[in-house]
Formats: C-alpha cells, sequence, structure tokens
C-alpha cells in the first residue's frame, strides 16, 4: 500500500477536479477553495454531465478516506511534494490516454508512475487488469452506496420528486412547506418558490391573496430571479386595477383624504411596497381621587351626594379603566376604517398596516406612515373643578336614590398625520371632545362610554375627510 498511499490519491483527485472545470471552462472565484467542498458543488452543477458527476460523487467519497489516511502518516515536506508530485502526473496520463474511462482509472491503485516517464513500456498483463477492475468495481459499489445517503444528493433527490409532481399537477402546498424547511439553502429554491406561486389558482379573492404573498415571498428573495419581472407585473395589474376602482369610487371630486389615498396608492405601487406603519402616541393626563389634594377631595365628597357615609366617596378609578391598550384599540380601529374602502376597491387585501414604535421606524423610512395622537385628561368645568358622573340607585331601605358612584369626566384631544416621502399631499386632521356631563343609572361601563363620546367629533371627522359611512 506504500505505493499508493494517502498524499499520492489526494493528488490525483486534486488534479482530476481541475481537469474537469478545465473541460467545462468552470473556475473558482476563491484561489484556495476547500477541495471536499468544490467537489461537492460542481457534483450538483447543472452543466456537468452525468458521467463527470458520477465520478466527483465517487471523489468526494475517497477524498474523505484518504484525508483521514494522512493523519497516520509521518512524513516529511519533501516526501508529500514527491508523492503529490507523482499523483498529479498520473492524473494527467490517465486523464490524456483515457480520456473516455478516466473515471475507471483515476481512484484504481494502479502503478501508473512508470508509463509516465516511460511511454514505450509494454502495458499491464490480462490478468492484473482483471484484478484491478473487479477491485475497482467494489470500491465504486461501496462509494455509491455512501454517496447515496450524503445529505447533498437526499436534496437533489427530494427536489426531482417535487419537480416530478409538479409536472404531473399532484404537487400540495404543504410538500413546499416541508422541503423549504428541511433544505433553506437549497441550490433550488428559487425553483421551489416558483412552484409555490404556480400551483395557486386566483379565482376568488382569497385565492388570490395567497397568489400574492406567494410572489411577495419570491420577489423579496430573488428580486432579479427569472419570474421577477413576471411576477411584478401580475401585481402591477393588481394595483392598477384597485387604485382605477377607487378612483371610480371616489368620483370627479374626491375629498382630501381620498385625494391622499389616491397619491399614496400609487406611490406604494410604483415603490412596490405594501406595508404601511401607523404610530400611535399615547398621552394620559389622568388622576385618580388620591391624586387630588384635600381641599379638592373634600368638595368631591360634599358635593356628590349627602348620602356618602363620613367615608371617602366610592369613586371608579379612571387610571384603571382608561389605558394606553384601549388609546391604540380605537386609534387602529380609525385606520381600519379608513382603509376598508380601500380592500373594497382593490377586493384583495394588498397592503400590510404595522403598528410600530416612534422609534421603530426606519432611519430612512420609504413609507407611508400614520401618526395617530391621542391624549387623554380629566374633564374641568369652567373653574378648573374635575366634572363628576354619578351614578344613582334606589336605596331597598329608603325607597330614594342614593349616590353610589362617582366616576370622572373625561376630555380628549386628537391629531392624526398622514405622510409618505416626496409627496405634497401629506395633510393632519385634529379634533377634540368631552364626555359632558351626566348622572347615569344603566351604563355597564361608564368610563368606555364617556370615551365614546369623546371620540364621536373625531370619528366624524375623518369619515367625511376620507368620504367614509359612519359607523
Amino acid at each position: 500500500m506504500e505505493q499508493f498511499n494517502a498524499y499520492r490519491m489526494i493528488a490525483r483527485i486534486e488534479c482530476a477536479t481541475r481537469l474537469i472545470m478545465e473541460r467545462y471552462n468552470l473556475t473558482t472565484l476563491q484561489a484556495n477553495a476547500d477541495l471536499q467542498n468544490l467537489i461537492i458543488t460542481l457534483s450538483v452543477y447543472p452543466t456537468i454531465k452525468n458521467a463527470d458527476r458520477a465520478v466527483l460523487q465517487q471523489l468526494a467519497v475517497a477524498l474523505v478516506g484518504y484525508v483521514k489516511q494522512t493523519e497516520s502518516l509521518n512524513y516529511t515536506q519533501d516526501q508529500i511534494n514527491k508523492q503529490d508530485a507523482l499523483g498529479e502526473r498520473e492524473a494527467m496520463y490517465i486523464f490524456k490516454n483515457f480520456p473516455k474511462k478516466y473515471g475507471e482509472k483515476i481512484l484504481a491503485l494502479t502503478d501508473f508512475s512508470e508509463e509516465c516517464s516511460e511511454p514505450d513500456k509494454p502495458k499491464m498483463s490480462f490478468g492484473r487488469i482483471v484484478r484491478i477492475v473487479l477491485f475497482s468495481a467494489i470500491v465504486c459499489l461501496t462509494i455509491g452506496i455512501c454517496i447515496y445517503h450524503l445529505p447533498v444528493f437526499a436534496e437533489q433527490r427530494a427536489f426531482e420528486q417535487l419537480q416530478n409532481n409538479f409536472d404531473s399537477g399532484n404537487l400540495k402546498a404543504n410538500a413546499i412547506k416541508a422541503f423549504l424547511e428541511k433544505y433553506p439553502n437549497s441550490p433550488h429554491k428559487e425553483n421551489v418558490m416558483i412552484f409555490d406561486v404556480e400551483i395557486l389558482p386566483y379565482n376568488t379573492s382569497n385565492e388570490m391573496e395567497t397568489r400574492i404573498l406567494a410572489i411577495r415571498r419570491y420577489l423579496h428573495r430573488f428580486p432579479n430571479g427569472s419570474k421577477a419581472a413576471e411576477y411584478a407585473d401580475f401585481v402591477n395589474n393588481v394595483w392598477r386595477t384597485g387604485i382605477a376602482n377607487y378612483k371610480a369610487e371616489a368620483g370627479d371630486n374626491p375629498t382630501i383624504g381620498q385625494a391622499f389615498i389616491i397619491d399614496m396608492l400609487e406611490y406604494m405601487r410604483s415603490n412596490r411596497l405594501v406595508k404601511v406603519f401607523v404610530v400611535v402616541h399615547p398621552t394620559l393626563n389622568l388622576k385618580d381621587f388620591e391624586d387630588y389634594p384635600e381641599s379638592v377631595r373634600q368638595r368631591i365628597y360634599d358635593e356628590s351626594s349627602p348620602q356618602f357615609s363620613d367615608h371617602a366617596p366610592r369613586v371608579l378609578s379612571i387610571k384603571q379603566e382608561v389605558t394606553e391598550s384601549d388609546i391604540t384599540r380605537w386609534a387602529l380601529s380609525n385606520v381600519s376604517h379608513i382603509f376598508s374602502s380601500v380592500e373594497s376597491a382593490f377586493k384583495v387585501r394588498t397592503i400590510d398596516f404595522v403598528k410600530v414604535k416612534p422609534e421603530e421606524l426606519p432611519a430612512d423610512c420609504k413609507n407611508p406612515v400614520f401618526h395617530l395622537y391621542y391624549t387623554v385628561s380629566n374633564q374641568t368645568d369652567s373653574s378648573g373643578y374635575p366634572v363628576l358622573w354619578c351614578k344613582y340607585e334606589k336605596s331597598q331601605y329608603t325607597n330614594t336614590n342614593e349616590c353610589k358612584y362617582v366616576c370622572f369626566g373625561i376630555s380628549m384631544s386628537f391629531k392624526a398625520e398622514f405622510t409618505f416621502p416626496d409627496s405634497e399631499r401629506n395633510f393632519t386632521l385634529s379634533s377634540s371632545g368631552t364626555a359632558g356631563s351626566a348622572t347615569y343609572n344603566n351604563i355597564s361601563s361608564p368610563y368606555g362610554y364617556m370615551c365614546d363620546r369623546c371620540e364621536a367629533g373625531f370619528t366624524k371627522k375623518i369619515n367625511n375627510a376620507f368620504g367614509l359611512p359612519s359607523r
């Protein structure tokens, strides 16, 4: 085995790999590319012929074994260089003299050293050739079994199965999902994502939305892919039709809000944008009973009801009932209402509303942004005293109405800023409202009822600005 040591065979493999690359006019971008990875990459390269692909697969497996053998060899650098040179000469000799059958020779433990230096030496005996062929066959069979179970070839077989199912019309979305999850970096990823689009019908609005989402995923991953232009044109046509429908609904005299939406949709279409950022800016200036000075607390007690005992009146906490999450919910409800007419015109959801915090907005944001400012405070009367709502219930003992609970009145101020880059149609809406004053008996959520009264004027203003029906 000494004459066929691992360094000599590794040199054969390395030279054979280089000669195959020259045959296909291929080069590497990295001068010192890892030989194992290079061979595996070549073995799945689309233009490589099947015969060469099979040889490369054998080389990949053999290389692992020979590299392992070098660990037990105690060679000097001069000895290694000598074996490297011999192996390289042998590989070049094999390619020259056996151009069609080099695959049978390159890994066979055949000594070509004398033929390399003495071309006229008689050929090997027939018996030796038979022995070498049989040994090579056994080695190739072993290598083939090992190669079959390599991950790269398992991925290739899985893709071929997807391709066959796609060609026969039997490919299912869950099979595509499973492939992409198992092989996220597959060299066939673009083709698989095309399958994901092509198997989807688009006769209904739900089907159209699913197809558009698949196209978005493809364009995000392969903006210059083989289907990028076709799919971008498909989505463009959806946008053009939707914008035309929206313009028709707005009529010849669109409101300022509708004109803004038209400009924004055209901007999003031309820049391939699908996200609108919504930023809610809640400000709570709320006081509960214990937050007021003693003089105000005493006045609340005195004026609420003479039926109260000497204890502080039962005041429903405004801080517990009105929170930032409530404000965000009201804001997003208004945004949703604005774009209900857009989705009606498009007949499919084409825009994603993304709620973000102010600090989460990208520094170079190109997307439309809706800023919604809500400030909620305790309502005061003309003298600055807090407005109170009292809940009266009939006493079971005296048959008279008694003040059982006290709520603080609420006031709100609102501002909505609608913006997107490079537009002169950005505009602002602002309003304010108060809950007024009242007594109540049958209102289960008095603070929620007050907030609705405060917001009614702002909602009406938004509806008018965007030509929306009342909710």
